[in-house]
């Protein structure tokens, strides 16, 4: 909740007191807001400072792409989105991805599907050598479609039908429209220069934040993963940038609670790097995913799956003693994690 005054003294007697524009007061954390907005319309009128209260010109909001009703943040941050490059420019571009508009038919977990017919490759395996995979009986691709709260690396842990380059799923046509159930044909552009390259993905919704994380080469994406590319660009660094509490702030500011659209994330600016901050923050990012990918070797249910850690060889440790050093390692990745962040 917020309460404006706009300077004509109809809630605050003697109009704006805060050196012009509108006095806004910030209520959404209170449980209580007819009790919060009285003690901070009380602390005005004696001139006393309330955390909850900010002063704000309304024309100013317009310095944000969509004149968002941002009052509690100041001028100098709205400026950032004039000053510096959004996310989307420079041979970087936000897309997003296919719809099947039938999952229970198209889609699968991983495990779900013989592993000889799932593409497979290399990050050095190129685009096309993937998809021409889908017309020799890897009918199954990767498929990035959100997911849990996972900032910098999640498994890919389910595969969609994309047999000879998605045939079944264009061929299904609605007789009304006369066009495929799907939203693959507003795709053309997508599949050919995204599908089966490298970037970033992320949940269009969630309730834990915004988390960037990377979505490997040889799969493709739905329209609940999105995915950043770029020509050529050390996508790690947009990354660890992507996945920064400032970032979060300037997501914040343009959308509603929890749905994190694609046009927002190609509006949000960016930061200028310099060449030793920008090699700096690769390696710290490529650790922090290597930490992640780790844990993966022991989960059976995930695609780096090695073996169970409880069954590692170990004569001189019981099986609870196993279990201990597994989740100390869990607790120490964490940690590590956090530590590089």
């Amino acid at each position: 909740a917020g309460y404006c005054d706009g300077g004509d003294g109809g809630v605050l007697s003697g109009g704006a007191v805060m050196g012009g524009g509108c006095t806004f007061i910030r209520l959404l954390a209170e449980e209580d807001k007819g009790v919060a907005l009285t003690d901070a319309i009380d602390a005005l009128r004696s001139g006393e400072a309330s955390s909850g209260v900010f002063s704000a010109d309304p024309e100013k909001f317009s310095m944000v792409p969509g004149s968002p009703f941002a009052y509690w943040v100041s001028d100098r941050i709205r400026q950032l989105f004039a000053d510096l490059p959004p996310f989307e420019g420079n041979g970087r571009t936000i897309k997003q991805g296919l719809a099947t508009a039938d999952d229970f038919r198209f889609v699968r977990a991983w495990w779900e599907v013989a592993p000889t017919r799932i593409v497979s490759g290399t990050p050095e395996t190129s685009p096309e050598e993937f998809r021409v995979q889908t017309f020799s009986g890897k009918k199954w691709v990767p498929f990035a479609k959100g997911g849990e709260y996972s900032p910098y690396y999640a498994d890919v842990h389910l595969v969609v039908n994309w047999s000879n380059a998605g045939q079944e799923i264009k061929n299904r046509i609605n007789p009304d429209s006369g066009r495929p159930y799907s939203n693959v044909w507003m795709l053309r552009d997508t599949e050919e220069n995204l599908f089966f390259r490298p970037g970033l993905t992320w949940p269009l919704r969630t309730q834990l934040g915004f988390n960037m994380r990377q979505f490997p080469a040889g799969a493709i994406f739905g329209h609940k993963g999105p995915v950043a590319s770029g020509n050529g660009d050390n996508l790690a660094v947009y990354l660890s940038i992507s996945n920064s509490i400032v970032f979060s702030l300037l997501l914040s500011l343009q959308m509603a609670f929890g749905s994190y659209e694609v046009g927002v994330i190609q509006r949000t600016p960016l930061p200028p790097i310099s060449q030793p901050a920008y090699k700096e923050l690769e390696n710290l990012t490529l650790q922090i995913v290597d930490l992640k990918r780790n844990i993966d070797r022991n989960d059976e249910t995930t695609r780096p799956f090695v073996l169970p850690s409880l069954t590692t060889p170990n004569k001189n440790r019981s099986l609870s003693e196993c279990a201990l050093l597994f989740n100390t390692g869990i607790s120490k990745v964490s940690v590590g994690a956090g530590e590089i962040q």
